[in-house]
């Protein structure tokens, strides 16, 4: 990084420095630079904005604090781990590039949201998306061969998925929560019972809109 990346005013220039707490106040945090050694950074009050966009080789950990926290994460870090925290209140975390690299990234409490744009993920990301519920939305075609997803409830937490989010590919998608793109909603086949009750039953098509065979029976 360097004073250049400054263009005005209530933003910093930070190197060296291994615990930053920037208080209260929407603050915002780019990294146009490695800052040299692993460094601790608290957001405490006010809604904060995190921008990744350099090959990182120092650690980086982050607590947002109180307020609706912005964690984006446009480059990948090279040799360095990430660790994010939104803690309270609701907290957004895009990743929208290739992940090669550790992040380990924790809502907190509040209704989190984790987006996937563009992010094919050969590292190891951990997700938590922590307490009240919390949406999972991928944008795009995404192959991850180390994502995990930890403290998913299915009765609160959320998987979006849009049409794009899909390639075509042969194999099962399961879905918890809701999807953008109705070419991707199973048909529902309504009958009857013998006592004149109505049945619910999702049905799945392959790609080729050839049914499958009945998912499951909904209960009233």
């Amino acid at each position: 990084g360097g004073s250049a990346n400054i263009d005005f005013s209530d933003l910093a220039f930070f190197d060296n420095f291994e615990n930053i707490g920037l208080y209260s106040g929407d603050d915002s945090v780019y990294f146009g630079g490695d800052p040299g050694d692993s460094i601790s950074i608290t957001g405490d009050e006010g809604d904060d904005t995190f921008n990744f966009d350099y090959f990182l080789t120092s650690d980086i950990s982050i607590e947002g604090g109180d307020g609706y926290d912005t964690f984006n994460i446009t480059t990948s870090p090279d040799s360095s781990a990430l660790n994010l925290t939104g803690d309270s209140d609701d907290d957004t975390f895009n990743f929208s590039t290739n992940i090669s690299s550790n992040i380990t990234a924790s809502g907190g409490g509040g209704h989190d949201v984790f987006t996937f744009n563009n992010a094919n993920i050969t590292g190891e990301v951990n997700i938590d998306g922590g307490d009240d519920s919390d949406t999972f939305k991928f944008e795009t075609v995404n192959s991850a061969d180390s994502l995990t997803i930890d403290n998913f409830e299915s009765l609160s937490d959320y998987f979006e998925f849009s049409s794009s989010a899909f390639s075509g590919r042969e194999g099962h998608v399961l879905v918890f929560g809701s999807s953008s793109g109705s070419e991707f909603f199973p048909d529902m086949e309504v009958t009857f019972d013998e006592f004149g009750n109505q049945v619910n039953t999702l049905v799945a098509f392959n790609e080729t809109d050839t049914q499958i065979n009945d998912l499951t029976t909904i209960d009233d």
